[in-house]
């Protein structure tokens, strides 16, 4: 009986139709560069662009002078200006870690000059210097401090660079304003004869704009109000604003957050006054460069240090509207119009601005170019990822970060991910007493995790406490309604639109009546 029923369901299984087979193509990952390296590559190929144009314009009226000079160059001043360039990033690096230390006791200084490297080498090939700060935060992430809390050192270190440029810069005026436009010549741009002290005025303005309105916005409630209902509605009914309540919700986020930080930093006034000196000193540092870059060319500089570092300010006010990435070519044309007067000779002018510009620009990207390849950084467990929505959202809470596109994230992440594989396959398992060293470090940690702890918990009853008053803040701004004279305004401008609207339509309709119409005879 048994056997029959195995016939019976071999005869049934037999009887079966044949499985079909699909074959299922997997999408294959499309060979060559990604849409953010192309990005990237077009902002190296610009640059090169533009210092080919700008060598040109340096050399085209006596390179073997030129040449003669460069070949002639002083070693000893040329060394100098680079250990001011090391100087430089060094002071980047400690005013990065001594405002990295509130959020982790534990950060060194070689991880802070490492971040001012690689945050300089992405704001160097990047327009407006846009694209450093978000690398630095990636940084961070790889040095085991948050997005969020990468994103507040950012603010703060953005308040308080502004803050220093501009105290410099009004110094500068001051100070040097009727020695060093006495040496200087109208240049002619476009057929208009001016001075070059008029772009450094035009800087200082944007500068000042910059930091002075979300000074104002922050600390001024009613220009809030204003700003953040009558200001956004009215361009969103003109159309010039395409989400008005994203706008709104995000302007408020980022003038919350830069009161915050700004108040963060008063309530450590120690911390705050250390840094802003370091910035001052930075800042010092690198409008001192260019009488080094002179003094190696063989340019009588005597008694003309200051001139020249009141006259590099000018020039920073100058480059920093400029939307070339570096400031590409402007700072060369700059650096020409406001020191030839000074050095008083062509070919030296030329030479110091091709040294200056050099080592200034493109050995300081090199440099953070060749860091940014180089360094792996310690990923942990709970490292943020910046393509997390969350991340995005930290992120958006600085005035000063440019939105990037998520490939710029991806492409940080398989960089990153890519080192990572290589340093497990070249980990070798532990003998026993790197084992035991291990957990004796471990027991270490375990006993300063107690203060530890209780630091964070401070700064966290801090932040929570900010983050309710930026809540109730957005709330009150949400709540209160339009200003009535502003509101009435904005009714009128919409009817007239409206009716403007109307009218075109109608007049479309018309049209196409009238074609249908010749159509149907």
């Amino acid at each position: 009986m048994e056997e029959k029923n195995i016939d019976n369901n071999l005869e049934k299984l037999n009887d079966k139709k044949p499985i079909e087979e699909t074959q299922i193509i997997m999408p294959q990952k499309k060979k060559g560069m990604s849409k953010s390296a192309r990005k990237y590559l077009i902002y190296i190929i610009l640059i090169v662009s533009v210092t080919a144009l700008t060598l040109y314009y340096l050399l085209k009226e006596d390179p073997k002078a030129v040449f003669d000079k460069l070949a002639s160059a002083d070693i000893r001043y040329v060394l100098i200006f680079v250990g001011l360039i090391l100087l430089y990033a060094f002071i980047g690096g400690l005013n990065l870690m001594i405002l990295s230390k509130q959020f982790n006791p534990e950060y060194k200084f070689h991880q802070g000059v490492i971040n001012c490297l690689i945050g300089q080498f992405f704001s160097n090939i990047t327009p407006f210097s846009s694209g450093g700060q978000f690398v630095q935060v990636y940084t961070f992430t790889r040095q085991k401090i948050k997005a969020s809390n990468a994103a507040s050192v950012l603010v703060m270190q953005f308040i308080l660079f502004q803050s220093g440029l501009l105290l410099f810069a009004i110094v500068a005026f001051i100070v040097g304003f009727q020695r060093i436009i006495g040496n200087l010549g109208n240049v002619t741009l476009l057929g208009i004869s001016f001075s070059p002290l008029v772009l450094s005025i035009v800087g200082f303005i944007i500068n000042t704009f910059t930091i002075g309105s979300l000074f104002l916005l922050s600390f001024c409630r009613p220009l809030h109000r204003l700003v953040l209902n009558g200001g956004i509605n009215f361009l969103a009914k003109l159309h010039l604003i395409k989400n008005p309540e994203e706008k709104r919700t995000n302007l408020t986020i980022q003038v919350a957050s830069f009161r915050v930080e700004f108040k963060r930093l008063i309530s450590n006034w120690k911390v705050m006054l250390l840094c802003f000196s370091l910035v001052i000193i930075r800042l010092f540092v690198n409008y001192s460069m260019p009488y080094f870059a002179a003094k190696a060319v063989g340019a009588a500089m005597e008694g003309k240090f200051m001139d020249s570092v009141w006259s590099s300010s000018y020039l920073a006010m100058i480059t920093s509207f400029i939307p070339l990435p570096g400031g590409s070519g402007g700072a060369e044309w700059g650096f020409q119009s406001l020191y030839l007067g000074m050095i008083g000779d062509n070919a030296l002018t030329y030479s110091a601005n091709i040294i200056w510009r050099g080592i200034s620009y493109y050995f300081l990207t090199l440099l953070g170019g060749i860091t940014f390849a180089l360094y792996r950084g310690t990923p942990t467990v709970s490292t943020d990822k910046i393509a997390d929505t969350q991340t995005f959202q930290d992120l958006n809470l600085t005035p000063f970060i440019k939105h990037r596109d998520i490939k710029d994230y991806d492409m940080l992440e398989k960089r990153y991910s890519k080192m990572d594989e290589k340093y497990e396959k070249k980990t070798e398992i532990l003998t026993n007493d790197q084992v035991l060293k291990s957990f004796k470090r471990i027991k270490r940690h375990l006993k300063n995790n107690d203060e530890k702890l209780e630091k964070e918990d401070k700064l966290t009853k801090k932040t929570k406490k900010y983050l309710k008053q930026v809540i109730k803040e957005a709330q009150e701004i949400e709540d209160s309604n339009n200003d009535p004279e502003i509101q009435k305004a904005i009714d009128g401008d919409m009817a007239f639109l409206n009716s403007e609207r109307e009218k075109r339509r109608i007049r479309k309709e018309e049209k196409k009546k009238k074609k249908l119409e010749k159509r149907n005879k």
